[in-house]
């Protein structure tokens, strides 16, 4: 009823599952995990060492599940979303960040520093040229209007690179 969407949803049916459990209980119902509240604080963590790195490229949901295995939650913030296709995702920049990006001396990479008072994390990451661009572009367009479709990465570091931003919570897919 709507009463009960209104109110607190947790309160009636409050379940204390792995994330495992529900990304496998929103995927039978065609939902899937679009965020978690700790998935950005976990892989900041993570990049410390570049022990992120077999964890990429993957889904938010996936990428989630293996850091809440390491270190569980207590209680799940989770973000659902109806699962689209592939052909129908669009990239919209979250305004969680603030971006500067610096050329390095000589050739690329391309060192991009990223801040969020809201989450309280701030890094830098080595982006190609290319990779630079496009985070540029896509953090111009700032409403679902305008943005367009996702061009599919291409190669194995171009997904890692959107994975990475996405678990992050600097990028998502709508």
């Amino acid at each position: 009823s709507s009463s009960y969407l209104a109110g607190d949803v947790c309160g009636p049916h409050f379940n204390n599952w792995p994330l495992a459990r529900w990304n496998a209980e929103a995927a039978g119902s065609g939902w899937e995990t679009a965020a978690t509240w700790l998935l950005p604080m976990a892989l900041r963590l993570a990049l410390e060492d570049d022990r992120h790195t077999p964890l990429l490229p993957s889904a938010v949901g996936p990428l989630a599940e293996c850091l809440d295995q390491a270190r569980p939650a207590g209680f799940h913030k989770l973000l659902l979303r109806k699962r689209q296709s592939s052909a129908e995702e669009k990239l919209i920049w979250t305004g969680l960040y603030t971006m500067r990006i610096r050329k390095t001396q000589g050739r690329p990479p391309v060192r991009a520093i990223f801040s969020s008072t809201v989450l309280g994390l701030s890094f830098d990451l080595k982006l190609t040229e290319n990779q630079a661009t496009q985070l540029r572009f896509v953090a111009r367009f700032k409403t679902p209007e305008s943005v367009r479709p996702l061009d599919r990465p291409r190669s194995n570091n171009a997904l890692r690179t959107l994975s990475l931003l996405e678990g992050l919570g600097m990028v998502a897919r709508l």
